[in-house]
């Protein structure tokens, strides 16, 4: 299975939100659908060469990407980040229901409801 790639400006704007306290490495996992230690291997390196760690040429960046397939990766990503919010919602929505039927279940001190 092929891996994904990213761009350097990715990266930066990844690694700069976590530096700066903006958000978390695991807010951003989750957005991002990437792992923590992805993350954390990008800070490592951003911390030992600065922003020229994302900049150095690798193979992968030198193949041509379409424009279809920049599209295709945008979408996935998309798609990917609206099925967690609907994991989420469903979760939320679970919780709430089980919290009302307790809340409603709750005996009275005179034992009427």
């Amino acid at each position: 299975m092929k891996g994904r790639t990213f761009t350097p400006e990715f990266k930066l704007k990844l690694v700069r939100a976590v530096l700066s306290g903006e958000k978390t490495i695991i807010q951003l996992c989750r957005e991002h659908n990437l792992s923590d230690s992805l993350i954390h291997n990008w800070k490592k390196l951003y911390r030992e060469k600065g922003e020229a760690a994302f900049t150095a040429p690798t193979q992968s960046r030198t193949l041509p990407v379409s424009s279809e397939q920049s599209e295709l990766e945008a979408l996935r990503q998309r798609v990917g980040e609206l099925e967690r919010l609907a994991g989420q919602q469903a979760l939320e929505i679970s919780i709430l229901k089980k919290v009302s039927a307790m809340l409603n279940c709750t005996p009275s001190l005179n034992g009427v409801k």
